[in-house]
């Protein structure tokens, strides 16, 4: 063999080693993407939680629930309670609009959060809220509240009476 061979031989070990370790990259790149968007949606659902379990509290729910209604008696100290817990929320959905912009989000997970946002943007007290506080957010986030805002409001006694129903077909199942 001559050394002109073994040459040609290492240049082929080494075109081998490279093109194993750009497989191996490209691996380990899919699997960290995996892992980036696992904990963005562990951190959404924690966020998520902890902000619902917080409202539910004593010490928030009446802020919370006079604020949404658009209590006139609400009072100043429940008043400035409900705006930062609209604002908490107005930001909550914002972060999961940003993700799904920037490619971290899955899109099923956003038009959760959406379809969730919707439900509690059902609020006068919570759309007034928004109105005053809509220039404080990214203008791509805050036309799409705002599209959201011109939607129509149902009454929010009807999901009482859905939830009820609900309960009573599953009473059925059981029986």
């Amino acid at each position: 063999m001559t050394l002109s061979d073994l040459a040609s031989i290492g240049s082929f070990l080494s075109g081998c080693a490279v093109l194993i370790s750009l497989m191996f990259l490209s691996v380990q790149i899919r699997q960290a993407n995996k892992n980036q968007r696992a904990i963005i949606q562990q951190g959404r659902a924690t966020r998520i939680v902890d902000f619902v379990l917080n409202v539910a509290g004593p010490s928030l729910m009446p802020a919370w629930s006079a604020g949404l209604r658009g209590d006139h008696e609400i009072g100043p100290e429940r008043h400035f309670q409900f705006m930062y817990i609209a604002r908490a929320r107005f930001i909550s959905f914002e972060d999961s609009y940003l993700q799904r912009r920037s490619g971290l989000m899955e899109e099923g997970a956003f038009l959760g959060h959406m379809n969730a946002f919707r439900h509690v943007f059902n609020a006068p007290g919570l759309r007034a809220a928004w109105k005053l506080t809509r220039n404080d957010y990214d203008p791509d986030f805050t036309k799409l509240v705002d599209g959201i805002a011109i939607e129509p409001l149902h009454d929010p006694a009807s999901d009482l009476e859905h939830w009820l129903k609900a309960v009573d077909q599953e009473k059925l199942r059981v029986g």
